[in-house]
């Protein structure tokens, strides 16, 4: 038997095998639920910072339920979430299709700002549009009800968009309290 000798990198592993390095580390950050804070684009920066002003950083998280962490002070502590309700609950549609808003949510689970990202409703002008809807979200608890015509403002008739916004921006608050805040904010 002839013995083959092999070229070894810096860390002693074979280099046919030292181009999987970089994946795997990449893997166990993701497995061990760690998040590092990522540069973003201006346009969803200037987005975060317009429901979080005082934030010293954000980060993304990739994953099943893919959030912003939202982190203040000098040692940046984390403060909240922010995401998108479409990327929470893929399956809520309005009258005519999906609508989106950036929910912006404390670790104690209470909304402080919801913003309309995207939609493609007929009525939505006049009823999902209006700062008057999103305002009406602002210091509510994602454990309230959020029932249309009772604790939400039923601003126009077009109430199959209005109540899809509201069940859309409840329960992906919910989910995203189940999954993070349950586990004490990690």
């Amino acid at each position: 038997m002839k013995a083959e000798t092999q070229q070894r990198g810096a860390a002693g592993i074979p280099l046919r095998f030292s181009g999987f390095l970089p994946l795997a580390a990449l893997i166990s950050v993701a497995i061990a639920g760690t998040s590092a804070v990522s540069p973003l684009d201006a346009e969803t920066e200037a987005e975060l910072r317009s429901l979080f002003p005082e934030a010293a950083s954000f980060a993304v998280k990739a994953g099943q339920l893919p959030h912003f962490r939202v982190y203040q002070g000098e040692e940046p502590a984390l403060v909240g979430f922010a995401y998108y309700t479409t990327d929470i609950e893929k399956l809520e549609r309005g009258y005519k299709a999906p609508i989106n808003f950036l929910v912006g949510m404390t670790v104690a689970g209470e909304i402080i700002g919801v913003r309309l990202i995207e939609h493609d409703e007929p009525y939505g002008y006049f009823s999902i549009e209006t700062d008057e809807f999103s305002a009406q979200f602002k210091g509510k608890s994602i454990l309230d009800r959020f029932r249309v015509g009772r604790d939400i403002d039923a601003i126009s008739s077009a109430t199959i968009t209005i109540a899809s916004a509201a069940r859309g921006i409840r329960n992906s608050g919910r989910r995203i309290a189940r999954q993070f805040l349950a586990e004490g904010g990690s």
